[in-house]
């Protein structure tokens, strides 16, 4: 492993800006050392610079010798990542950079996320911006936050950064592909409380967790037979017979990821750890036979821990009741769209679960395609929580992204990418969050496309981008702006 080999990959100064990024901690809520830094470089540079107070950022550059008069254009990224990290990993991302490594082609970080979603793409904009020999139009290039965690950068955006009749956002993942559209998403809340009672003496206190699933992200891998672990482990344990107590139950950090791992504290009286994992694991084959083909195999374990005889517990029956909860509210892939069989139109994904001190609080993130789609599903959710005697919040809601195909932006890079390829490029929709119909809002007449190299595994352990890709990236971004369309 050469964590410091990616500096020598080309184009050096695309991956230089993305070791920048890489060495200064920047989840989501936490982008301001990063937002700071760039702003300074870009003001060494002479570039003109406005920061917002969502640490934003625009900086522009004029154009080339020769054109000056070519439609100015916007490059827009975000700066934020989301910090998901493996079950036996110590790394602190609001204190720690992440350490990269190559292997077969591919830049990983060593068992967290990379934040190449969408860190490269910030980087190879940003390495435009600080060349001095490439042939340009007028470039306006925005740099949003917290767009990981509800778009709110992109959401407070000034209206007059979105000047340019053009807009390349640099946010997919999969090269080849021209991003013409997305879905819009919705948080939901779940929220419920019960009562706690004492534990009897005689119990004996477990961690009962289930891990070793792949998650990903709760978009673009949500038709790809994930396990969402949360829900996973309630139904093993209201089938299991065991009568338990719930403690606690957490899983997953930000509403956007499939969650890998879940814990349960429960305590239980006169079972012995070997009879209660017996019964876990002989029902592990029966739910894990749908996913052999698409998931890892699960891994279960039951330890003892030490507890506070202060500790309460919900009753049995209102464990079942919280894990019931779980289990009935909707999740995954709800609907293909009418025109292709492998582009989702509806999906919801429970990303968060805190239950703990007679408190339920379940996080949610629903996705569609069409946005009148999303007041229909609210109410399956909300029907669930009148019927548990919950409640429901819903806010962060973002729009959806209609495609333009007719647009002269569109003709205009589809030119490039066949000339490069010699062959045309694919032109979809994303199930996934792109700030573009955030923008479309602040700015309607702005055309957009997106693209972007090859990403896997976003928002988990795994993610990874492709070095060839991020080259052939960058050389199309570079021909398009030396043959921009025309007005």
């Amino acid at each position: 492993m050469n964590s410091n080999s990616i500096t020598e990959l080309e184009p050096k100064i695309l991956w230089k800006w993305f070791d920048d990024f890489c060495g200064i901690p920047h989840p989501s809520f936490h982008e301001k050392a990063l937002s700071d830094f760039i702003l300074n470089k870009a003001k060494e540079f002479g570039l003109y610079v406005e920061q917002d107070s969502k640490n934003n950022l625009l900086i522009r550059k004029p154009a080339s010798k020769g054109m000056e008069d070519k439609p100015a254009i916007a490059m827009q990224a975000h700066i934020d990542m989301v910090p998901q990290k493996g079950v036996n990993s110590k790394h602190v991302f609001e204190r720690d950079p992440i350490a990269t490594y190559i292997r077969d082609g591919w830049v990983y970080a060593d068992d967290t996320t990379l934040g190449a979603d969408n860190g490269i793409g910030a980087a190879m904009a940003l390495g435009v911006m600080f060349s001095e020999n490439l042939s340009h139009p007028a470039i306006d290039l925005i740099l949003t936050t917290e767009e990981e965690i509800g778009m709110g950068g992109a959401e407070v955006l000034n209206p007059a950064w979105l000047s340019a009749p053009y807009l390349l956002n640099l946010d997919s993942e999969d090269e080849r592909v021209i991003t013409v559209a997305c879905a819009g998403g919705r948080d939901i809340t779940i929220l419920l409380d019960y009562d706690l009672k004492d534990i009897s003496s005689d119990s004996i206190v477990y961690e009962i967790k289930l891990h070793g699933l792949k998650g990903g992200h709760s978009g673009i891998d949500i038709n790809k037979g994930r396990v969402n672990a949360i829900i996973m482990l309630s139904q093993i344990l209201i089938s299991s017979g065991i009568n338990f107590e719930l403690i606690s139950l957490n899983a997953g950090t930000v509403r956007n990821a499939i969650p890998r791992e879940v814990s349960a504290i429960v305590a239980i009286e006169g079972q012995s750890m070997g009879d209660i994992e017996g019964k876990l694991l002989e029902l592990l084959p029966i739910y894990s036979e749908e996913f052999k083909h698409t998931e890892n195999p699960f891994q279960l374990s039951v330890s003892s821990v030490a507890f506070d005889t202060e500790v309460k517990a919900a009753s049995y029956e209102n464990s079942l009741k919280i894990l019931n909860l779980i289990c009935s509210i909707p999740n995954g892939m709800i609907k293909n769209t009418h025109f292709s069989h492998d582009l989702v139109e509806i999906s919801t994904s429970l990303g968060v679960a805190r239950i703990s001190d007679g408190n339920c609080e379940l996080q949610c993130l629903m996705r569609s395609l069409i946005d009148a789609s999303k007041f229909g599903l609210e109410q399956r959710f909300k029907s669930v929580a009148d019927l548990a005697g919950a409640r429901m919040e819903s806010d962060g809601d973002y729009p959806a992204w209609q495609p333009e195909m007719e647009s002269p932006l569109l003709a205009s890079l589809v030119k490039i990418f066949t000339d490069y390829y010699d062959e045309k490029p694919s032109i979809k929709a994303m199930h996934a969050g792109l700030e573009c119909g955030i923008l479309k809002k602040h700015a309607p007449d702005m055309q957009m496309v997106s693209f972007g190299p090859n990403i896997r595994q976003a928002h988990s352990p795994k993610e990874c981008v492709e070095i060839k890709s991020v080259q052939e990236c960058w050389q199309l971004l570079v021909n398009f702006l030396a043959n921009p369309p025309v007005n």
